[in-house]
């Protein structure tokens, strides 16, 4: 079973609920969101931690207890658990997923986009999915499943935004990714968001909106 828990942090806008949250963290998920100029990015951290502790706690792991460190693509690990788990965040909401084989998570707000990304990070394949069509709500809609896919999968394998080009994201007739490893993808779904989960392993997602605060 791959679980995912999502949580709007937007109450981290409030200095106490703010200081409060941080000091409940592990001391790593703390440095992590002091290094961060912006409060909005340091919001964003913390949340993500707390949704990140929330599903730790629910696979039989306190997060107190565990030590974390970062692969070289910059994907985090329990160095001391069998336990696989990705997060990631966008605007106010806060999501992870927690496993037991190597999984990927993404979110993004949809919004309106620079097309110079899609030369930036996309293949040609990939870019005339997105401008097969005149519409632009589905060219957006379009762009943000390709993306978070794509972020997805370099998370399941640990691997950074320079691995985008290393492999395509299809969309037809049913999402899967050419000239990469196996994995079963899953697109989630909130109002005004896109999400994505990658796992190595075909296992059901359930999925749980959780209050954090």
């Amino acid at each position: 079973m791959i679980r995912v828990y999502y949580a709007d942090v937007s109450p981290l806008g409030d200095d106490k609920i703010f200081d409060d949250a941080v000091s409940s963290l592990p001391p790593c998920r703390q440095k992590k969101a002091e290094a961060l100029a912006r409060r909005d990015d340091r919001n964003l951290s913390v949340g993500a931690s707390l949704v990140l502790m929330h599903a730790l706690k629910s696979a039989g792991y306190d997060a107190h207890s565990l030590e974390f460190d970062i692969h070289d693509g910059g994907k985090p690990y329990a160095k001391n658990a069998d336990v696989h788990f990705s997060i990631t965040h966008s605007l106010t909401l806060a999501m992870c997923a927690v496993a037991d084989c190597p999984v990927g998570i993404d979110v993004q707000k949809i919004a309106p986009f620079n097309p110079d990304i899609c030369k930036r990070f996309f293949s040609q394949s990939e870019r005339e999915q997105i401008f097969e069509s005149s519409d632009e709500d589905i060219i957006k809609d379009t762009f943000f499943r390709i993306w978070t896919i794509k972020e997805s999968y370099v998370k399941m394998t640990g691997r950074g935004l320079g691995a985008f080009s290393e492999f395509e994201v299809r969309l037809s007739p049913a999402p899967c990714i050419k000239g990469g490893e196996e994995c079963t993808i899953t697109e989630l779904e909130m109002r005004g968001y896109k999400a994505a989960v990658c796992a190595k392993a075909d296992d059901a997602i359930e999925t749980e909106k959780i209050k954090i605060f």
